[in-house]
């Protein structure tokens, strides 16, 4: 989807910046596209480890078809 590293850099300040500083003025499109990407990471890790291997991540991630429009938005959201 893009750089991992930028990602979390992107989605943990502005998750620090929700919680801590009541002035911050945020685009409601772009931390859609934060809390959504989030959302389906944690959720195929969730399964990864239930199922004790990566096929959940695998088989995600292997067809894109489902996930391209997110693929998209985050490539935008850190300017790729």
């Amino acid at each position: 989807m893009g750089d991992s590293r930028e990602w979390s850099h992107l989605f943990w300040g502005t998750y620090n910046k929700l919680k801590h500083e009541p002035e911050y003025v945020f685009d409601e499109g772009d931390l859609a596209v934060l809390a959504e990407s989030a959302s389906m990471l944690l959720s195929v890790a969730l399964l990864c480890r239930v199922a004790g291997n990566k096929g959940p991540a695998r088989l995600l991630f292997a067809d894109t078809s489902h996930t391209w429009n997110l693929q998209r938005r985050v490539q935008l959201l850190l300017g790729h």
